[in-house]
């Protein structure tokens, strides 16, 4: 379980998700790890079927961060991702659990710590509205379950 204690709260996500220094192969993972992030966000932000301002306020915040160093190409992660929302929410369920493992195999030996990030701003963005919807705390407690976090599901 993630703690507050825990000494990896307080390391950069760089260092964290990689443990080495800048080689190409570890600054790769970041940008993956990244690309990860925004993309959940993204899929966990829609997945009620609603943007509400708080809610893209936070994940604007994220998109201005990634575009200022030029680790995620946003309008085209959103224009990837945009056709799953029509699909509805399985297929939405299904895409959050491949970005679960992928970000698991990314994130190796550091799978929990940095989990517990990923899901720290995942939180803050459901509860950001307000409204926790059936679709946003199921996906919340399946990616705590898939990434040996354990969280308090948002609206439980």
């Amino acid at each position: 379980m993630a703690d507050s204690n825990d000494p990896d709260r307080n390391r950069s996500f760089f260092e964290l998700a990689t443990g080495e220094g800048a080689s190409r192969g570890a600054v790769d993972r970041v940008q993956e790890l990244k690309r990860h992030l925004f993309d959940l966000a993204y899929l966990v932000m829609n997945a009620d079927g609603t943007e509400h301002i708080s809610e893209e306020m936070l994940v604007q915040e994220l998109e201005e961060r990634m575009e200022r160093e030029g680790s995620v190409d946003v309008e085209a992660r959103a224009d990837e991702l945009a056709p799953l929302l029509d699909d509805g929410p399985r297929a939405i369920r299904e895409r959050v659990l491949v970005l679960a493992d992928e970000v698991a195999e990314q994130a190796a030996p550091r799978t929990e710590a940095v989990g517990a990030r990923y899901l720290d701003f995942l939180r803050r963005l459901i509860v950001a509205d307000a409204r926790v919807s059936a679709e946003e705390r199921e996906l919340f407690s399946a990616l705590c379950e898939r990434w040996g976090v354990e969280k308090e599901v948002p609206g439980a």
